[in-house]
C-alpha cells in the first residue's frame, strides 16, 4: 500500500514572515504548519521545531526536512521518519510539486483501523526511546476490540501527548520560576487526562462481563 490515500492536503498554510506567536493555537491543535510563499512551497514548521529554532518569524524556525514521494509504501515512509526524528514530513508528486504532508500518528491510525501491518513488529518512536510492539493476532472478536481500543486511544490521547512533549522541551530552556510551574502544572494536567482516557477505554472495552 502506497501514502497516497493517507496524505493530509487540508493543511494550515502561512506565510513565511509570519509570527511564530500568532500560530502557537494552531501548532497546539494541529502539531504543524505548512510555510508557502506565492504558492511556492518552503517548508513545514512542527511545535518541536518552533522550540529548537527560538526565532519570532516561522520562516526563521523551517528545519530541512526529508521528502515522501506519493508512490512510496508505509513501510519506507516509517523508516524515513524514524532515521530522520521527524514524524510530520512532506510529500511530493512526480514533477517534485508538494501536495500534502503525511504524520506518523495518521500511519499508524490506518494501520490500527485496517488491521494489518506493512511489517510484523512497529516500533514506535518516543522521544528518541524506541519501544517494540509485537502484533500479536487473535480470535477475530478480540482482534476486533483491540483494534478499536488501539485507535480510540491514539485518536484522543494525541494532543495531549504533543503537549506533554512540547512542554517538556520548553521547561528545558525556561529561565523563570513561574513560567516552570505553568509547564509542570500543563504536564501534570495532560498525563491526568491520557491516564483517564486509558482507564476508561479499558473499562469500555476489556471489562469483564458477568
Amino acid at each position: 500500500m502506497t501514502i497516497r490515500n493517507l496524505i493530509n492536503r487540508n493543511e494550515d498554510i502561512v506565510h513565511p514572515f509570519t509570527s511564530t506567536e500568532s500560530v502557537e493555537k494552531i501548532l497546539l491543535d494541529n502539531y504543524y504548519v505548512v510555510v508557502m510563499d506565492n504558492g511556492e512551497f518552503k517548508g513545514i514548521v512542527t511545535q518541536p521545531d518552533i522550540i529548537k529554532a527560538g526565532h519570532n518569524l516561522i520562516i526563521d524556525c523551517i528545519i530541512p526536512k526529508a521528502k515522501l514521494s506519493a508512490n512510496d509504501d508505509l513501510t519506507k515512509a516509517i523508516d524515513t521518519m524514524q532515521e530522520e526524528k521527524q514524524f510530520t514530513l512532506p510529500v511530493f508528486d512526480d514533477t517534485d510539486t508538494y501536495i500534502g504532508s503525511l504524520s506518523y500518528t495518521r500511519i499508524m491510525e490506518n494501520i490500527y483501523k485496517s488491521g494489518q501491518g506493512p511489517i510484523k513488529d512497529v516500533v514506535v518512536p518516543i522521544s528518541n526511546i524506541e519501544v517494540n510492539i509485537n502484533n500479536v493476532i487473535g480470535p477475530e472478536e478480540f482482534e476486533a476490540a483491540k483494534q478499536m481500543f488501539i485507535s480510540e486511544l491514539s485518536h484522543f490521547t494525541k494532543n495531549s501527548i504533543q503537549v506533554i512533549y512540547s512542554s517538556l522541551e520548553l521547561y528545558k530552556v525556561a529561565k523563570e520560576n513561574e513560567e516552570k510551574d505553568e509547564l509542570l502544572s500543563s504536564i501534570y494536567d495532560n498525563t491526568k487526562k491520557i491516564d483517564g482516557i486509558v482507564n476508561k477505554l479499558i473499562q469500555q472495552y476489556f471489562t469483564e462481563v458477568n
